[in-house]
């Protein structure tokens, strides 16, 4: 075979592999929620990024490729090493209410977002990988998710009660403390939080994609139908996630010098800010109203603030019993704290739903999850300092980072393996220091034959 050749046909593979991820991501989002068991502890829409991933480990046999480990791999190997550490701790001076199958579908839901760093950065490692075919592939997802969202938020075409059956809404929400409204964007997740959190951890991809191909009327239409879709969802932590990654844009703007661009952030901010809680008021938007007003009637209305007075008890109750056991928590001993696989209620049970990622993280895995927490945190933010280089996706990164730590306020975002995948595509990208290409590449992408 000639050198041409073979080139040509490792490119062709590269961009079949990204591809090949992209699909399996949309599989997951818009199909794996509809099937609420498992095939050996796995959804079987998560089995074909798995299948890829043994692929690609037969495909390495006999060839010299070397990854070094990162701080991202260090992060999660350890957490999830420490965790099986806390299970053995609880086995012998706390107590016990699940067994090892219990460890591995914790483990599979808890690392599905690490296999696409895994394989994002494999296919990274491997000649004809287009980055921005991959980003497209989750954009489409998304724009997939905000339609299915819209239509089942006003009904429209009597698709409401076809989404609901599909997705098994009133199931899920049969078992959930505080479910959506029926006018809430949440399909094809659980609740309308949810949904939230997946659109808008995958919003600052448009900001790479800009640096990696010229932005077209359509990828406007997307990042626009994603902000629509997420203030539908009438999330009001997403509401201001949506400022934390105005703030942040600000921020990055600013230390990459481009201070027209920080402005112009600025004044949209700013603008859509007022627009926002005009809106509000004029249409009195109840559920917005504890936003925009320092007093009103709202506060002392029950169906607009109890479950923030219920989580505030579960926040109270759940730390008081984790101070106990400040290295392992709670999560090691019993199951059923938050209902997540409900087996049996224990001593080591609190009541209520604990829905604060920085608190969450302390109760449930103890110093074991803060450290976890904190290091994600810390590899997102930080990603800020190459900014000023030729990644393409450190801004991304670091607006990621700074959307999350916000939302995780009410949310436990880190946990949620939804929006988990996309954080772990974009950090692969990262740590491969993914480089934007030259102004002609942007606007003509390379041919598939081309020799690298």
């Amino acid at each position: 075979m000639k050198p041409e050749s073979r080139f040509a046909h490792a490119e062709a593979r590269g961009v079949v592999l990204a591809h090949i991820i992209g699909a399996c991501f949309f599989a997951s989002i818009i199909f794996g929620p509809s099937y609420l068991g498992t095939v050996l502890e796995v959804n079987p829409f998560d089995w074909p990024i798995r299948i890829v991933g043994l692929w690609l480990l037969v495909d390495r046999v006999g060839k010299q490729r070397h990854i070094k480990l990162v701080g991202w791999d260090w992060a999660h190997l350890l957490f999830v090493a420490g965790y099986g550490c806390a299970l053995i701790y609880a086995e012998l001076f706390m107590i016990r209410d699940t067994g090892l199958m219990n460890y591995i579908g914790w483990m599979n839901v808890t690392l599905n977002g690490y296999v696409y760093f895994v394989l994002v950065r494999e296919g990274l490692s491997r000649r004809g990988f287009r980055p921005e075919v991959l980003v497209r592939w989750v954009l489409a997802t998304l724009c997939v998710a905000s339609v299915l969202g819209l239509l089942q938020a006003r009904d429209l075409f009597g698709m409401r009660h076809v989404i609901d059956g599909f997705y098994h809404q009133a199931e899920l929400e049969l078992h959930m403390e505080g479910p959506s409204e029926p006018w809430q964007a949440r399909a094809p997740t659980a609740h309308a939080n949810s949904l939230a959190m997946l659109l808008l951890c995958g919003f600052p991809l448009l900001l790479a994609l800009a640096d990696l191909r010229k932005f077209r009327w359509f990828d406007w239409g997307i990042g626009l139908l994603i902000l629509v879709t997420s203030v539908m969802t009438y999330s009001r932590i997403g509401i201001l996630a949506m400022v934390a990654i105005g703030l942040a844009l600000i921020v990055a703007w600013s230390y990459r010098k481009e201070y027209f661009k920080a402005a112009a952030t600025a004044f949209t901010l700013v603008t859509l800010t007022v627009a926002f809680a005009a809106i509000v008021l004029a249409s009195d938007i109840t559920r917005f109203k504890v936003l925009v007003e320092r007093q009103n009637q709202v506060t002392g209305n029950s169906k607009e603030t109890s479950g923030w007075k219920a989580r505030e008890v579960s926040l109270v109750s759940s730390v008081r019993r984790a101070e106990e056991y400040p290295f392992t928590g709670l999560k090691p001993a019993s199951s059923a704290n938050n209902q997540e696989s409900l087996i049996v209620k224990n001593s080591f049970t609190y009541q209520g739903l604990l829905l604060n990622v920085y608190v969450y993280s302390f109760v449930s895995y103890g110093l074991i999850g803060v450290a976890y927490m904190l290091a994600l945190f810390w590899l997102l933010i930080s990603q800020i300092r190459f900014s000023r280089t030729r990644q393409a996706f450190a801004t991304t990164a670091f607006v990621l980072g700074v959307m999350i730590m916000v939302f995780g306020i009410a949310e436990n975002v880190l946990y949620f393996d939804g929006a988990m995948v996309t954080v772990n595509i974009v950090m692969a990208f990262c740590v491969m220091r993914t480089p934007k290409p030259a102004e002609a590449e942007k606007a003509t992408p390379a041919p598939l034959n081309a020799a690298a």
